[in-house]
């Protein structure tokens, strides 16, 4: 039904229609608060509409005091109307749960509040600010909101309202107890929500389906129930496309939960198609929302990857990432995330120089956002050096880009930390391919000063440590020196796993080796016989060979 008002007269009577069906559709009456200095004369038109459409005016008066709680002291004029009996219910046209936040909220604007009693003469009789269940909402005292709409729907029952009066509260009710796990419970009252709304709608799909069917289709995630949650999403896509068309924000994003579902249930191709088509109505559209494409390029992007489709998750994830760059810029955070992801891409693909310049990128922006010592970069500068290293050989850009990560790890976690010592441990590895065995030894000797400072002598990182140095003073070459964290290695062995620990007796193995390399046979020949020992106290007469 059309109301007949102007379409331009003040921000809250553009949709003023929707506010007093909504407010009747609850079975409650509704009063428009108007700042004392709004000029009636622009609102005469209008209040006469509404009274004529909408039922009688109950009063038109100047009182302060009532209104004390909305505007600190200020002056208002109040419009106090009821709804007629015989006022038919029209669909909502979607906007009535945004309108009932919004008008919750604009206190100098207008507010609708229960009726108490009917039939009093004087206005500040008849009503009273209601604390509603949208205010517990946003305290998130979900408790409270199933004990205030579980309390209002016993005085329902006492004044024999009508069943459609229960409406909101039962769609408060749902996903109280769903926040809170009662899942049975919150079930329950969306279909006795659902109920009410076919009495009042017979067949139809209202817009006011949408939330209560998207949150049941919540409760079924919830329990891993995944066709149901198929079911319940294809309920609310047919809302969505009745009531606000295909080409609007919430159709498109069901649209992708429903290819997330069909995802999860391994009907990929249909998940695609979901995804495609959302797109597509997207794109042939006058309306704009780069938000809802972005998402559903890239959510495309890692259907694909599941699928092992690298090429296509790359055309996807490049799509995505100029729409968000025409949206907030070069610099935004979130591109240098996209360029991160995109380089992983391309290193699934072995295009390593598209993988080093999407990380330079990445670097680029978190250091003109955050500065030069962010933990942001310690990653990047990782990546960067291994692919300098491994995919561009070039050892000395490698080092570099180490020594940058070093530095920041140093300012912010201090010398004796294991990322820097994982930093060090990296640059050892690299001086070694160099054939720069005395950088390299100086690295890991540091590792191994750290790496004892945090855990003590024995400890696997410190394990770890001499073992690096033992091959590191093997290649310079000092033997003398690789044998002394030879023999470490074996004491720290015996310490952690015990005398019979393979590892254990593998490190008796290179001792022996070590020892004969220097010639120093009997000693190698010790190692070898305690190897022997140990074999045949595990497996008796029959023991296994280890040379």
């Amino acid at each position: 039904m059309d109301s007949g008002l102007k379409k331009n007269t003040v921000h809250f009577f553009s949709e003023f229609q929707e506010v007093v069906n909504f407010a009747q559709s609850l079975g409650i009456s509704f009063l428009l608060i108007v700042p004392e200095n709004f000029d009636e004369q622009k609102l005469k038109e209008d209040l006469r509409i509404l009274k004529d459409t909408y039922g009688r005016r109950l009063a038109d008066f100047e009182e302060e005091s009532i209104l004390q709680d909305f505007g600190a002291g200020k002056s208002f004029k109040v419009y106090v109307f009821e709804t007629r009996e015989d006022f038919e219910i029209e669909a909502l046209m979607g906007k009535e749960w945004d309108m009932k936040e919004r008008v919750m909220g604009l206190r100098e604007e207008f507010i609708f509040l229960e009726r108490r009693a009917r039939g009093l003469e004087k206005v500040d009789a008849v009503f009273e600010r209601v604390q509603g269940p949208e205010e517990f909402w946003k305290e998130e005292d979900y408790a409270k909101c199933k004990e205030f709409c579980v309390k209002r729907l016993k005085e329902l029952v006492k004044q024999r309202r009508q069943e459609k009066t229960k409406l909101i509260y039962y769609v408060n009710l749902g996903p109280s107890f769903q926040q809170e796990r009662e899942y049975q419970k919150a079930m329950e009252f969306y279909f006795k929500a659902f109920d009410i709304v076919r009495s009042i709608y017979s067949e139809k799909m209202p817009a006011l389906l949408f939330t209560p069917l998207s949150n049941l289709a919540g409760v079924y995630i919830s329990m891993g129930q995944w066709e149901k949650v198929r079911e319940s999403s294809l309920k609310v896509l047919e809302v969505a496309k009745l009531n606000y068309g295909e080409a609007n924000s919430k159709t498109i994003r069901q649209y992708g939960n429903l290819a997330f579902v069909h995802q999860i249930l391994g009907e990929r191709q249909k998940a695609q198609e979901y995804w495609i088509n959302a797109i597509d109505i997207v794109e042939s559209s006058e309306i704009k929302m780069p938000t809802e494409v972005l998402m559903l390029y890239w959510n495309l992007g890692q259907a694909c990857h599941r699928a092992g489709e690298f090429q296509n998750v790359l055309g996807y994830q490049l799509k995505a990432l100029e729409i968000r760059k025409e949206m907030f810029g070069e610099g935004d955070i979130q591109i240098a995330n996209f360029y991160r992801e995109i380089a992983k891409t391309c290193k699934l693909l072995e295009r390593y120089q598209e993988v080093f310049e999407y990380s330079e990128k990445a670097a680029e922006i978190i250091k003109n956002i955050s500065g030069e010592v962010s933990p942001d970069l310690i990653h990047l500068y990782h990546d960067l050096a291994m692919i300098s290293q491994n995919n561009m050989q070039d050892d000395q850009q490698a080092i570099e880009y180490h020594f940058k990560a070093l530095e920041i790890q140093k300012s912010l976690f201090g010398e004796t930390n294991p990322k820097t010592a994982s930093s060090y441990s990296h640059l050892g590895a690299i001086y070694i391919s160099l054939g720069e065995g005395q950088k390299a030894l100086n690295c890991h000797m540091k590792v191994l000063h750290i790496n004892i400072s945090l855990y003590g002598e024995i400890h696997p990182a410190v394990l770890d440590s001499h073992r690096q140095l033992a091959i590191t003073y093997d290649g310079l070459p000092q033997p003398e020196k690789a044998l002394e964290h030879g023999l470490r290695i074996l004491e720290i062995n015996k310490a952690l796993k015990g005398e019979t620990y393979r590892d254990t007796m593998n490190s008796h193995y290179q001792l022996a080796l070590s020892y004969e390399n220097m010639q120093q046979y009997q000693k190698g020949i010790e190692h070898r016989l305690r190897i022997l020992e140990i074999n045949i106290a595990v497996h008796g007469g029959n023991p296994s060979r280890r040379d």
